[in-house]
């Protein structure tokens, strides 16, 4: 066993422990099989992952089809296991949430699960202003541990219909995102940021009480000062103000404060100023607001905080981490290849695509552990990304991908599913009988399969 085995798998085997407790022992195999043959394929489609399995495995093809088109197994809780697995074991500091939208161009029409026309608001100019297409939502967490260092990673994916709107899927993922911090005790830990376009009255109202959200606003918002203590007053009669006096926009060079701060990865010159104010728009609320721009930017900004204690530099810094989810989407669609993933019902699609994102949080999970020799590989694979020695090597997922290829390439499955079969019951609570106190009986019948190929 090389030593690069020795210290990942006392980590690889609970998180596979976790992620194959729920199928049957028999599903265990195929499942392992096309979790391992995934962390190594770097494109979307099942047959080329069918293609890094081994040669008995090959055989076994339409098996592997079945299993993400007929077998039913609760991909969504071996999902949320092994988040829980992560988001425990690193011990989170503060989680930024990110939720947005991206739309993956599509060709076909009949064929595509949700595909529908709809309007392209990034479109270049020698687009059209409806594509045809899929618009894929997602939820994810960046999550700052240990000193100043951010883990991202996947939470949901969605893909929306032509029926119902953004808002009404965003409200639906906010909800199940919102139990799931909530069954961990990380509610007051965590911050929400999205764009103006879910910035809204149902967004921010029904999710506030629970949860810190920062968020951009538009600059036709109407924001008010607090209204004058009625007690210091002369008394007259009528009901009390319920708004001050309005907030216009500021002159683009007469913000008050100025600070530079390292952000989108690299130092920034920032002017802002920062309001307590009662938002129109969201009936009354108070809530802080900060104008900002950009030093060499020549439109103004204005982001609000649901929290009026954070002050106005923790609000920007807050809403730079929302764009881990712009990368993430160009990962999904780019460097997982998702964006030609060719399955034709919406179940197959979600069953594929989370078994895409297991591989993918794994690999950015392991990257933690190794960074130093991720950086040494970088080096001495690709040279020409270190010309600039003022800057820190970049560890993207695809140098991970490739640095821990031999790794997951050396794993012995049978190994594997026995360590499997031994950890399960020690890092999942069921109603169902332990796997330890059955566990010499599955092993016998794992072995039975793996002999009889």
């Amino acid at each position: 066993m090389s030593k690069k085995a020795e210290i990942m798998q006392p980590i690889i085997i609970p998180i596979l422990s976790i992620l194959l407790y729920v199928m049957s022992t028999k599903q265990k195999i195929y499942m392992l099989d096309m979790i391992l043959a995934s962390l190594k394929s770097d494109m979307a489609y099942v047959t080329e992952s069918i293609r890094n399995m081994d040669e008995k495995a090959k055989k076994k093809w339409r098996t592997y089809y079945r299993l993400l088109s007929e077998i039913n197994y609760p991909y969504l809780r071996m999902y949320d296991g092994l988040l829980r697995y992560i988001i425990k074991y690193i011990q989170p500091i503060r989680i930024y949430v990110a939720i947005d939208d991206s739309f993956i161009f599509r060709s076909r029409s009949k064929k595509v699960p949700t595909g529908h026309f709809d309007y392209d608001h990034a479109r270049k100019s020698n687009r059209s202003k409806y594509v045809w297409g899929q618009n894929l939502m997602a939820v994810t967490f960046s999550i700052a541990y240990g000193d100043n260092k951010l883990l991202k990673i996947p939470f949901r994916i969605k893909l929306k219909s032509d029926a119902m709107s953004k808002i009404h899927y965003g409200r639906y993922m906010m909800k199940s995102t919102i139990a799931f911090l909530a069954q961990l005790r990380l509610l007051k830990n965590a911050i929400v940021s999205f764009d103006s376009w879910f910035t809204n009255y149902p967004m921010i109202a029904e999710f506030a009480p629970f949860v810190t959200i920062v968020a951009q606003a538009k600059l036709n918002y109407a924001f008010y000062h607090l209204p004058p203590d009625r007690s210091t007053l002369p008394k007259r009669r009528g009901a009390p103000k319920k708004y001050g006096d309005r907030i216009y926009k500021p002159n683009i060079n007469s913000l008050e404060h100025k600070v530079t701060l390292h952000l989108y990865n690299k130092d920034m010159e920032i002017e802002y100023s920062d309001f307590i104010v009662k938002a129109r728009f969201l009936k009354g609320m108070i809530i802080k607001i900060v104008y900002l721009k950009f030093t060499d930017a020549k439109k103004l900004r204005v982001l609000l905080s649901t929290d009026i204690n954070l002050s106005a530099v923790e609000i920007i810094e807050a809403y730079e981490k929302r764009w881990k989810i712009e990368t993430f989407f160009y990962e999904y669609k780019h460097v997982l290849g998702l964006k030609d993933m060719m399955q034709h019902s919406l179940q197959t699609y979600y069953r594929w695509g989370y078994i895409r994102l297991i591989s993918y949080t794994i690999i950015n999970f392991l990257k933690t552990f190794n960074e130093k020799e991720i950086a040494s590989f970088t080096a001495l694979t690709f040279p020409w990304r270190t010309t600039n020695k003022k800057k820190k090597i970049s560890i993207t997922f695809k140098v991970a991908q490739l640095y821990f290829f031999s790794f997951f390439s050396s794993f012995d499955k049978r190994y594997l599913l026995h360590e499997t079969l031994n950890n399960s019951s020690a890092f999942l609570r069921s109603r169902h009988q332990p796997l330890n106190n059955r566990g010499y009986k599955h092993r016998e019948f794992v072995d039975f399969l793996l002999d009889s190929g």
